[in-house]
């Protein structure tokens, strides 16, 4: 840890600068809406760093904000559907998602993921027009829908260690409680960070560069943390939303590109 505080003015490149930037944005998103964080900060940190090099850095990030929100505000779990949906069903995904993340070319994982987000921004751009616009119930996925979003989610995870936005499709449909809804991803995410952290540890892709990245990254996460918790009530949330989308799919874009 010293000699690591020794060498912070040495490695602090325009790059981590960057990143601690991206890392303060999405980590204020994820304290607002309960997701979102992960996919903003790979996706944009993937312009920076090696898919190889972000992932696991942002995941070990994504550790204490998971935590800080169950901590905080565990009391709104909707454990029933947690532990007899969502994680049964995401879990059987799940490794599928981390054999490929170790075996797959990072240019090509950059591309997937580009493609993916994309997809999903324009998607979900196109129902959070149409669900404020005059549709504000929906009613809940049925069994196969569930098993499919669920299911390639979980692979999503694996892979990028970010299943949120097919998972965070799924809660919306699911619960209207918005204290619901961000306290049972922020569970969700949380248990399945440390299994993440555990394959990271145990194919070696938690390296020295990873967690010097992560621990260069705590100042913005905490001031992502304190300015999440202080605009979670008072910001216009299509605007917000809108916003976020805006700049996931710019990323995305450049991803591709």
């Amino acid at each position: 840890m010293q000699s690591l505080l020794c060498d912070l003015p040495s490695v602090l490149t325009v790059s981590l600068i960057f990143l601690m930037v991206i890392v303060w944005l999405s980590k204020t998103v994820e304290i607002v809406t309960g997701f979102g964080g992960t996919v903003i900060s790979i996706a944009l940190g993937a312009l920076l760093y090696p898919m190889e090099v972000i992932v696991p850095a942002m995941v070990s990030i994504n550790l204490v904000t998971t935590l800080y929100l169950v901590l905080r505000h565990g009391g709104y779990i909707d454990w029933k559907t947690l532990v007899t949906r969502i994680i049964p069903l995401m879990g059987l995904g799940l490794p599928v998602g981390m054999a490929l993340f170790n075996l797959g070319p990072g240019n090509a994982l950059k591309i997937g993921l580009g493609g993916i987000v994309i997809f999903i921004v324009v998607f979900e751009t196109a129902w959070f027009l149409k669900l404020h616009g005059n549709d504000s119930s929906r009613k809940p996925l049925n069994a196969w829908q569930s098993f499919i979003c669920l299911f390639s989610g979980g692979i999503i995870h694996g892979i990028y260690a970010s299943g949120g936005p097919l998972a965070v499709y799924y809660a919306t449909r699911q619960f209207n409680d918005k204290k619901v809804f961000r306290s049972t991803l922020s569970m969700l995410w949380l248990i399945f960070t440390i299994i993440l952290i555990g394959n990271y540890l145990y194919t070696g892709q938690i390296t020295f560069e990873t967690l010097s990245i992560s621990f260069m990254m705590l100042p913005a996460l905490i001031l992502g943390i304190i300015i999440g918790e202080f605009i979670h009530n008072r910001i216009n949330e299509k605007a917000f939303r809108l916003f976020v989308y805006m700049l996931l799919l710019i990323a995305g874009i450049f991803l591709v590109l």
